[in-house]
């Protein structure tokens, strides 16, 4: 090992003065709980965390996350650093670097222990001042760490500890990140019938769509006596309860990112379902063995919509904040006049959470003497997603609203949320010429629905067979394979125009590194015009092309964040934002380019 080199051990190195030589790239272990030792050879691509020493002052300090002292390992990162040798200090929490935190390997690494935005290359005085005391306890990734975890209340992510204005992002959801789902689902979802073939294939027949609220349950047996006057649509979560009732859905919509795959593995008779997957569903959902899957390009993702117009089929699905709201407007889509909804109690129904016979059925909520509310059987949820979860906790949030009778309900914000979305989905209905129903009778009432008792609403629908199996099988029937000169020939065009991007991005950040490195405490003008003309090109670059902004939405968030805290720092800090900018332009331009040259090699 280098004589210069500073163990992990060391956190003091930290606050010691300017590093000399060269600074260790912390590679992750081999194996778990193994402590990682420092090599200049062995880079795992894991951008290294550089913080500023608390005794220098702010107009001086730019933390750097990517690891310019690897130059001697195979980092594709080795030339990304665009502040001053003098101004590199090592990470502190190097176990975060050193772990084997699936996060350790992506070009948007950051340590959990920063106060200010993570990944942000800015600091300002007031954030260090409390920074120093946690530094070298990593709550996140460190292997056995025993500091203090604070967890997200909607999601259980733990959150970066500290006395600072409040708790970081987390360092990573339970869920797999939409945009990296996009990217692996795309091969199967190119080769599966498009969601487009369905636009209008059930006009004139009503659907009846199943969430998965505890009301779902009397309903059920209604809905078995109308089966065939319906189009009857499902979510996973409701998908149990229907064959508990003897009922198969024509279609089950999926759109979850997290893996739940548990809620349809459960069913026995999962080989005859029709499944609607979201392009950003999680990848595991696409390999469940299910009669048929088709693809539901989402109009949000622009990844997926530019993939739906080059497999031949432009049209797109709107999707909403929930699956069962995303039903609902798939409902819409296939040309149902009327929507009716049971099962969406959006509150806790006799203090269940769930349909009884659905896969969370058991889970509860239940109040104690002195007015407290409780979520109850907790497990019954958290073990399928192997999540350590107590038996009981304290529900936050909970509120009362409006009941589907006129009464009052129990909610939580969540829920509350959701109830509120509907008034733009019953006006959105309304515009495509399309009643939606609530009738779920129990819950909470819904703003922008009607609501209506589900028997009084099945009887007013025409008797007759609405045939919907056989109008799905013609119209997929339909289905023709993306043309692959179309494709490859559309492909090529992207990977030229962003090898442009990479270009501008890279003349962006050297720009960037010439006015910091050649500035005292303020900059040329001369050089900030010229930062600020390329940065302009830049963003245009980017603006004609969707896919690349959308696989930076994570970084563009942090760069506003920090414009938002930091707004009276100078020059310097805006130079320094537009390096961060160049930097998340050249990671997306990693991430994307490679899967087209994977997917549609015509080289």
């Amino acid at each position: 090992m280098p004589k210069d080199a500073t163990p992990p051990s060391s956190p003091a190195r930290a606050d010691s003065g300017p590093s000399r030589g060269r600074a260790p790239c912390w590679p992750r272990p081999t194996t778990p709980g193994e402590r990682a030792k420092p090599s200049l050879h062995a880079c795992p691509r894991t951008p290294t965390c550089w913080w500023p020493s608390a005794s220098e002052p702010a107009t001086s300090s730019t933390p750097c996350w990517a690891d310019a002292t690897c130059a001697s390992s195979s980092s594709s990162h080795a030339s990304r650093c665009s502040t001053p040798p003098s101004l590199r200090r090592p990470c502190p929490s190097s176990a975060c670097a050193a772990s084997r935190s699936p996060i350790a390997s992506r070009i948007s690494w950051r340590c959990c222990n920063s106060p200010t935005v993570p990944g942000s290359a800015f600091t300002s005085q007031r954030t260090r001042a409390w920074r120093a005391p946690i530094r070298s306890s990593c709550a996140r990734s460190r292997p056995g760490s025993d500091a203090p975890r604070i967890f997200s209340t909607s999601t259980g992510a733990p959150f970066a500890s500290g006395p600072g204005p409040g708790p970081t992002r987390p360092s990573r959801t339970p869920g797999r990140p939409w945009a990296d789902a996009t990217i692996e689902n795309t091969r199967p979802a190119l080769d599966l019938p498009p969601v487009g073939l369905l636009k209008g294939s059930l006009a004139g027949a009503p659907a009846v769509v199943c969430a998965a609220g505890p009301s779902l349950t009397k309903q059920l047996p209604w809905l078995a006596r109308n089966r065939e006057k319906v189009v009857v649509l499902a979510i996973g979560q409701s998908l149990a309860a229907l064959e508990a009732a003897g009922i198969r859905p024509d279609l089950v919509q999926m759109i979850e990112t997290q893996d739940v795959s548990h809620q349809l593995t459960a069913v026995q008779a999962l080989a005859e379902q029709t499944l609607v997957l979201s392009v950003q569903a999680h990848p595991k959902l696409y390999q469940l063995p299910v009669a048929r899957r088709i693809v539901g390009w989402d109009r949000s993702n622009p990844i997926g919509t530019w993939l739906a117009t080059l497999s031949g089929e432009p049209r797109t699905l709107r999707t909403g904040g929930s699956v069962a709201v995303s039903a609902v407007y798939l409902a819409a889509f296939l040309g149902a006049p009327r929507v009716l909804l049971i099962g969406q109690d959006l509150a806790f129904t006799g203090g269940e959470r769930y349909a009884k016979d659905s896969v969370y059925g058991g889970m509860g909520v239940e109040e104690d003497p002195d007015g407290q509310i409780f979520y109850t059987n907790l497990k019954t949820k958290a073990d399928l997603f192997d999540r350590p979860t107590p038996e009981r906790e304290l529900a936050p949030g909970t509120l009362r609203v409006e009941g589907w009778d006129g009464g009052e309900v129990l909610t939580d914000r969540n829920y509350a949320s959701f109830r509120e979305a509907y008034r733009s989905v019953g006006a959105q209905l309304a515009g495509e010429g399309c009643e939606g129903l609530n009738c779920t009778e129990g819950g909470a009432r819904i703003p922008g629905l009607e609501h209506l008792p589900f028997a009084a609403a099945l009887a007013s629908l025409p008797e007759a067979p609405v045939r919907a199996r056989e109008r799905i099988d013609e119209a997929l029937s339909r289905a023709q394979p993306a043309e692959p000169g179309r494709v490859d020939e559309a492909i090529r065009k992207v990977r030229v125009e962003l090898e442009g991007t990479r270009r501008l991005a890279a003349r962006c950040r050297a720009r960037c590194t010439d006015a910091l490195r050649r500035s005292g405490s303020t900059v040329e003008v001369g050089r900030l015009r010229r930062v600020q003309k390329v940065e302009k090109e830049l963003r245009k670059r980017v603006s004609r092309l969707p896919m690349l902004e959308f696989l930076m939405q994570q970084e563009l968030q942090e760069l506003v964040a920090s414009s938002l805290r930091g707004p009276e720092l100078g020059e310097r800090n805006r130079i320094e934002r537009s390096a961060q900018l160049s930097l998340a332009v050249e990671g997306a331009v990693d991430r994307l380019d490679p899967l087209l040259q994977t997917l549609f090699a015509s080289d």
